[in-house]
Formats: C-alpha cells, sequence, structure tokens
C-alpha cells in the first residue's frame, strides 16, 4: 500500500471514531470533542498538502463556518460537512484502487503517484549516481543528484532537504564523516547510508554515528524504495503530530507560526479579522520558589486545562515558552477578545483537576495583552510585538491586569 492509500484508510478508519465525538459533543456540550474534530481535520489538510491532492483546501476554515451558537446548528453543519469530506475520501479510495490495478498490469514497480519531498543523492561513482537518479525519477521521487561531499554541504544549506542518500566510499572524505557533518547542522535530517560492506560491525557504527538506515549494495529496487519510503512517511508523521505541548497540552510555538499565518492569510483573502493575546502568569516564579517545581509544573496544566474550559472550541492556546502562552482568537475583535479574558480571570477555577496536591488557581495571576490584525499588511511578527508592549504595560501597571494595545 502506497503513501496516499494509507493516508486515505487512516481518515476511512477514523470515520466512527469522529462520529462518536460529534455525538458525544451533542450530548455533553463539551467542546474538547470539537477540539478533536478539529485537530483530525488538521491533520487531513497537513498530509493532503503534503501529497498535493488539493482535495481538502481551507478544510478548518469550513469547519470553523460550521460553529454557530446554538448545539444543534453547530452539529447539523459538522454533519454536513462530515458526509462531503467522506464522500470525497472514498470516491478518491476507489479511483487510487483502480489506478493500481492498471498499474500492476503494466510493471511491477512503477508507482502511480509522486513524492515532492527533495532526496539529495551523494556517491562520486558517476554512473552509478545517473542510474539510481533516472530510477527514482521514473519511481516519482524528486531528486537532487551531487557528486562532490562538499558541494553536497553547500546544497544542504541552501536547499529543503527532508533525506540525504549516501555512498560509503567519497571522495577525501567516507560516509562515516560526512554523516557527522550532517549530524552537526541538522540533528533531525534522516540519512540512509549505502555500501558494498555487509559485516555487522560497519552497519551498527553507521547507525551509532547518526544514520537512520544502512543499505548494501546491488541495491534491490523494492527494498530501496521502501526504505526510502518509510523513511519520509516517519518524518512526514512527526511533523504532523509534533504541535503538543508535552507538559501542558497547549499547542507547540512552531504550530503557532503556521496557524497564525493561516489566519493571516485568511484576512488577506475575507477580511476575516482575528486577535491574538500574550498571557505571561506574574507569580509563577514564587510557586516555583515555595512550592517547587513538580507543583508549578501541576499549576502550568490546571491553568491550561481551566483556560481551555473558559475559551470556545476555535480559539486555539499555544506555550510560548516557560509561563507564557498565546492565544487565537478567530474572527474576533481585540475587544471581544478582551471580555472573554476577564470572563477567566475573574471565574477560573481547578474544576476536575483531580490532583490533592496542586494550590488552587485562586492564587496565582496572570497578566495579559492583546491587539487584533490592523491590515492587510499586518504581519503576525508585529502582532505579537503590539501584544508583548500591551503584556509590558499590564505588568508595569502592578500586573493581573489584561490591557489592549493602543497606539
Amino acid at each position: 500500500m502506497n503513501g496516499r492509500q494509507m493516508f486515505l484508510q487512516k481518515i476511512l478508519m477514523d470515520k466512527s471514531k469522529q462520529f462518536d465525538n460529534l455525538m458525544k459533543y451533542s450530548m455533553t456540550r463539551d467542546s474538547k470533542y470539537l477540539k478533536k474534530i478539529e485537530e483530525f481535520y488538521h491533520v487531513i489538510g497537513e498530509v493532503d498538502r503534503a501529497f498535493k491532492y488539493k482535495l481538502f483546501n481551507n478544510l478548518l476554515e469550513e469547519f470553523n463556518l460550521c460553529i454557530s451558537d446554538k448545539k444543534e446548528n453547530t452539529v447539523a453543519n459538522i454533519l454536513d460537512l462530515y458526509a462531503r469530506i467522506y464522500s470525497k475520501v472514498e470516491e478518491l479510495n476507489e479511483k487510487l484502487k483502480d489506478e493500481n490495478c492498471g498499474e500492476l498490469k503494466n510493471s511491477k514497480h512503477r508507482r502511480s503517484f509522486v513524492r515532492d519531498e527533495e532526496i539529495l543523492v551523494i556517491d562520486d561513482d558517476i554512473l552509478l549516481l545517473k542510474l539510481i537518479g533516472k530510477s527514482m525519477k521514473e519511481q516519482g521521487y524528486n531528486v537532487i543528484l551531487c557528486s562532490d561531499p562538499f558541494e553536497a554541504i553547500d546544497i544542504l544549506k541552501e536547499r529543503k532537504i527532508s533525506l540525504v542518500i549516501l555512498d560509503m566510499i567519497l571522495p577525501n572524505i567516507d560516509g562515516f564523516q560526512m554523516t557527522k557533518i550532517i549530524r552537526k547542522s541538522n540533528p533531525i535530517l534522516p540519512i540512509i547510508i549505502i555500501s558494498e560492506r555487509d559485516d555487522l560491525k560497519t552497519k551498527i557504527n553507521a547507525l551509532k554515528i547518526g544514520a537512520d538506515d544502512y543499505i548494501t549494495k546491488p541495491i534491490k529496487k523494492g527494498e530501496f524504495y521502501a526504505r526510502i519510503d518509510r523513511t519520509l512517511d516517519r518524518v512526514l508523521n512527526y511533523n504532523v503530530l509534533s504541535i503538543e505541548d508535552g507538559l501542558t497540552g497547549a499547542y507547540t510555538k512552531d504550530y503557532f507560526w503556521e496557524r497564525a499565518n493561516e489566519k493571516r492569510a485568511l484576512y488577506s483573502r475575507n477580511n476575516v479579522v482575528f486577535s491574538i493575546a500574550f498571557i505571561d502568569m506574574d507569580n509563577f516564579k514564587s510557586i516555583n520558589d515555595i512550592y517547587g517545581h513538580l507543583i508549578g509544573d501541576q499549576v502550568l496544566k490546571c491553568f491550561i486545562k481551566a483556560l481551555n474550559m473558559t475559551l470556545r472550541n476555535t480559539d486555539l492556546v499555544f506555550r510560548f515558552g516557560g509561563d507564557e502562552f498565546i492565544i487565537i482568537f478567530p474572527e474576533t475583535t481585540e475587544e471581544k477578545a478582551k471580555r472573554v479574558l476577564e470572563r477567566f480571570k475573574n471565574k477560573k477555577n481547578c474544576n476536575g483537576c483531580n490532583d490533592t496536591e496542586c494550590i488552587s488557581l485562586s492564587k496565582t495571576y496572570f497578566s495579559a495583552g492583546i491587539t487584533e490584525i490592523k491590515g492587510k499588511d499586518d504581519t503576525v511578527e508585529e502582532l505579537i510585538k503590539r501584544a508583548d508592549i500591551a503584556l509590558y504595560e499590564a505588568k508595569v501597571n502592578g500586573g493581573d491586569v489584561i490591557t489592549i494595545y493602543k497606539d
């Protein structure tokens, strides 16, 4: 099964799970179930862009438009979107099955899809390099060929390479040394070493210095492509799943930039306003000093849990670092965003914490700076800068204050 089919099968397998989430929301009105659906739709959108299906363009925007003040309308809207998504998926799944049947009749190895990730192949054997390049391009891979390892280092600096395949024997440097050089500049870039040496010691050494895989010559095409796909799919899955902060459950800082730029692009197209809030806990250092860091960690968890219970299901919370958080308020002016945070500030509590050692959130205080997008030339960086200035003003005024940025 190729990467595209795996993607579609994953969506089909999760069909009942997403329907269950919607039914649970319908019965409880708990926004966490809508967040689960939203996260799943985001994964679909990410993989859709990676494979360039263009099947689920603006999926998150469609989902956000489904949300209504009335629970019944929200459920009905999402059910309609749900039906449209799975209709597309099932139609495309059948189409791919038909294509694969045709491919099997015509060729043993040829694949029916193209991978967009750039793969750098390094080998000083020009003839072998060209043969590998030709074979990989025929299989739909996006390949950059290089016979000079030092030129390859420049390519790695200039291009967004997703995988390096390098020969063990290179001029003036070996595969081990080359792997170490790559690892210094990029600790997570996947590397596959190919070599004529088949002894266990060499394979172990290659893996120890940072290679992700080791393939012996002569290269068997089917195995070669399977290992490449496995490596690239693992990276894709890692990129898709690494969006949540491990401690608090808030989204990560890297994920913030992606979602904020999505909202900015939506504003540029449709003038859909959004606001951000920069939050900092006022007395978190004293909590750590008095109660210890373990209790401090628990306070952060409870703070985000309580915050998410107050926010709307469309609002997104990101951990920016330490006890600093950013919230994106879609389709919300800065004044409305302030009212939401004021409501949280006045009513925050630890309901559902179930941790007897956690100090009450009533003893914790925070300040926030808020701003909204000001125009089509406004950038995410400028938004953060303004929110940070407003946060600083709140701190200067004694803390436990929510401030809107003013020119």
